[in-house]
């Protein structure tokens, strides 16, 4: 537009020479003209920029990779000088940190005109979608006016389908066992005992085991069964940088798809778990043993905002001794594995499952620590198999 303007100026230059060198009324009048349709233009811009009012429809709800279409519209009562509707389209997904924007390019033919354009579901999470920067240019290009912005819109890109298979293997604390009752878990019922493990400190008295701490000279406790607790928990641990490097937002948003079906197969299959995310230097912790429980946490989750360090949510589960509470532990990060994994108990029954951008499948093990190193691309192709 900056060219039409800087030519329309040289056509106004000329005609103004042209007058002084010929003293042609006739073409001074033509001069008059030139400059008196400029401002009749940028009068006309003002007063109907204004009553232009541009809206933003799509989808409040969809599945990350399925195709989305969002729709912009502009209304006016009057078009007497508008033509062309120009501003940029900022897609902000706000738990994982990554902005897109995309110009847009109207041309206001009718009162009412819409456009249609594809929005890209790659990446799951919560969208902010507005309209920035929403100006109008007259038919000629040569004034523009600023357009009120259109209310932004948001969408829950819920994670994609990842294909998970569930294999089973025994009956952890909080699995249904006939579709009412629930297998033993820990608590603090001493007539019925769970499990038997070593002695650690804050343990009540009342639960050691004494004469098998004789025999085996190590003092060992009870642990007895309680019906609101489960002993497995998944663990979502990702940040945007790891210990080394920054994590794509590819591997972020496939970690979180992985959990997310992981989760989903385990209540799906009937087992009882808690899911847990780092938010502000604590993990929230929700437990999930029906549907309606895996879509309230599957929607707590989409209103997070994924921390700029991953790693947090192993540092907590050392801090806070819950080796003691979880039984079982499936820990899924993006990027390499924290530090901090390597120095867990080896009798900690835990799978530490890394999304990586690219490379084959490798797992590591150590006691009972299972590591195991996933692409993205892996991810897509293959049914990832978890065993519990």
């Amino acid at each position: 537009m900056a060219k039409i303007r800087g030519v329309y100026a040289l056509v106004a230059e000329a005609t103004l020479a042209l007058f002084l060198w010929q003293r042609e009324w006739f073409v001074f009048g033509i001069f008059l003209l030139e400059i008196l349709w400029f401002v009749v233009l940028w009068l006309l811009i003002r007063m109907e920029a204004p009553e232009i009012q541009v809206s933003i429809r799509t989808s409040a709800k969809w599945r990350a990779g399925k195709p989305l279409q969002m729709e912009i519209r502009a209304d006016s009562r009057r078009l007497l000088s508008a033509g062309i509707l120009e501003g940029s389209l900022e897609c902000e997904n706000l738990m994982i940190g990554e902005t897109k924007i995309v110009p847009i390019r109207m041309n206001l033919s009718a009162k009412s005109i819409s456009l249609t354009l594809p929005i890209e579901t790659n990446l799951c999470g919560r969208i902010r979608i507005r309209f920035k920067n929403a100006r109008c240019y007259d038919l000629f290009g040569l004034n523009c006016a600023p357009v009120p912005s259109a209310e932004e819109c948001q969408i829950l890109l819920y994670p994609a389908q990842c294909p998970v298979e569930i294999i089973k293997q025994g009956t952890p604390a909080g699995d249904s066992l006939d579709g009412t009752q629930m297998a033993s878990k820990k608590g603090k019922d001493a007539s019925e005992v769970f499990d038997l493990r070593e002695y650690h400190v804050g343990d009540d008295f009342r639960s050691i085991h004494w004469k098998l701490t004789g025999k085996l000279g190590v003092m060992m406790v009870k642990e007895a069964s309680d019906p609101t607790r489960h002993d497995t928990l998944i663990l979502l641990d990702i940040g945007r940088s790891d210990e080394r490097e920054r994590v794509s937002s590819e591997a972020l948003s496939f970690a979180f798809s992985l959990t997310a079906g992981i989760c989903g197969k385990l209540q799906e299959s009937g087992f009882f778990f808690d899911a847990g995310l780092p938010v502000n230097g604590q993990v929230l912790i929700r437990q999930v043993s029906d549907e309606r429980e895996y879509e309230k946490m599957l929607d707590a989750w989409m209103y997070l905002v994924i921390p700029e360090k991953s790693g947090s949510g192993l540092l907590w589960f050392e801090a806070e001794n819950m080796q003691r509470t979880f039984r079982r532990v499936i820990y899924v990060t993006a990027g390499t594995c924290p530090e901090a994994f390597f120095h867990l108990p080896e009798n900690l029954d835990i799978t530490a499952i890394c999304v990586q951008d690219e490379g084959a499948i490798r797992v590591s093990q150590q006691g009972r620590r299972v590591l195991m190193e996933v692409s993205t691309e892996e991810l897509i192709k293959n049914t990832f198999r978890v065993v519990i």
